[in-house]
């Protein structure tokens, strides 16, 4: 998955921002990023707008929300994430069949 550094820094500088909270969010083809204010109007996006790659962080709330949304084979999404060892970044995958996939996420200018 390819995706402007703009729009990385963008996501990241976000979830700094929202780091104890519940962070949904989806991005069209032209990195157009509309974020939900709760799991209802997160539904309502990916209804709207199924192929849409979905952004989450790693709040128990996001989590669960994405863990129970069917979704569309080949449909991206990218985890914010934060390790024990306190490194931040984005993950990107990929949905296959019934397997959510990693993939490489690379950033261009």
């Amino acid at each position: 998955m390819k995706i402007r550094r703009t729009t990385a820094n963008s996501i990241m500088s976000r979830a700094l921002h929202n780091i104890d909270y519940c962070m949904l969010g989806i991005m069209d083809d032209h990195e157009n990023i509309v974020y939900a204010d709760s799991t209802q109007q997160m539904s309502e996006f990916v209804q709207q707008h199924i192929k849409h790659s979905l952004i989450f962080n790693q709040h128990a709330e996001a989590i669960e929300f994405i863990d129970l949304l069917p979704r569309v084979d080949g449909q991206h999404s990218i985890e914010i994430f934060q390790d024990t060892d306190g490194v931040f970044g984005l993950r990107a995958y990929c949905q296959l069949g019934l397997m959510q996939t990693p993939e490489i996420l690379e950033l261009s200018d």
